[in-house]
């Protein structure tokens, strides 16, 4: 499912339950930035987010709130996703695909262009995730 269905869905659930703490477990196929956008206009807090490559396709994994005690700010292009080893190769792709979009002239995404151009890549050593230190 896409991130903008996605966003429907955790909109709607939120809209009829602001009462429960809630936490939304997210794997959008495409459109993460626009999910991202909307998980921030609901105030909904990160728990923990993980960037997966399966099959030479690449999956933002994204662990919500609605609880935000604890929780940290998320971000329209991520922030733990990109500590990993495939991260460089997901961010390449990430900014071939909007610069397309670009050329294509249909929609103005040199915003998302920029964001995603200031990312820095650090990656974790192995005894840093055993450890749980970041």
């Amino acid at each position: 499912m896409g991130g903008d269905l996605t966003a429907k869905f955790v909109k709607a659930i939120c809209k009829r339950n602001p009462e429960l703490n809630i936490d939304f477990l997210l794997c959008p196929v495409h459109h993460q930035f626009y999910l991202r956008q909307k998980i921030i206009d609901l105030n909904l807090g990160l728990k923990d987010e993980a960037l997966i490559k399966e099959n030479n396709r690449f999956y933002e994994v994204i662990l919500v709130s609605s609880d935000v005690k604890n929780n940290k700010i998320i971000t329209e292009i991520g922030s733990k996703i990109w500590n990993f080893e495939s991260a460089q190769e997901y961010l390449n792709k990430t900014l071939e695909h909007y610069q397309r979009v670009q050329q294509g002239q249909k929609n103005d995404v040199q915003y998302i262009i920029d964001a995603y151009k200031k990312v820095e890549i650090r990656l974790i050593k192995p005894d840093e995730l055993i450890s749980g230190s970041e």
